[in-house]
């Protein structure tokens, strides 16, 4: 169990200077971006025949499927790749842990949670944090 915690820490501490030096060293971002989850699509997929298994999904599982994996997967990426020509890539780890914002706001515009008060203040305190983090 410690060994896939770590295995996690080292892929998701390095995502973001990955990127960086990918960036830095010329490589179109979206091409990049594209490249890696065209890779990470493959692995996932290979793993799943492997194994022989198959994932069905009903219509309205596809359609939220679809829908957070083009705003949660692509356009977040697709913005991260894009603006680490620009900030470091420490300074990109911290906006990208403004995510449980983004999936606070895709529940509330699907209509599918209303934000208790703990919730709120919790995505608030988590939001002033990262704010804080990042002023210069």
């Amino acid at each position: 169990m410690y060994i896939a915690y770590i295995v996690m820490c080292l892929i998701f501490g390095t995502t973001f200077l990955a990127i960086k030096v990918g960036v830095d060293a010329g490589i179109p971002p979206f091409f990049f971006g594209g490249t890696r989850f065209l890779a990470a699509g493959l692995a996932v997929g290979l793993v799943l025949y492997g194994k022989r298994q198959t994932i069905r999904l009903t219509s309205a599982q596809l359609k939220d499927a679809l829908y957070v994996g083009l705003m949660m997967t692509t356009a977040l990426f697709a913005a991260l790749y894009w603006g680490e020509q620009y900030i470091s890539s420490g300074l990109a780890a911290l906006l990208a842990a403004a995510s449980p914002a983004m999936i606070a706001l895709i529940q509330w515009h699907k209509k599918e949670n209303k934000l208790a008060g703990v919730q709120k203040a919790g995505l608030g305190i988590g939001f002033a944090g990262v704010v804080l983090a990042i002023y210069p």
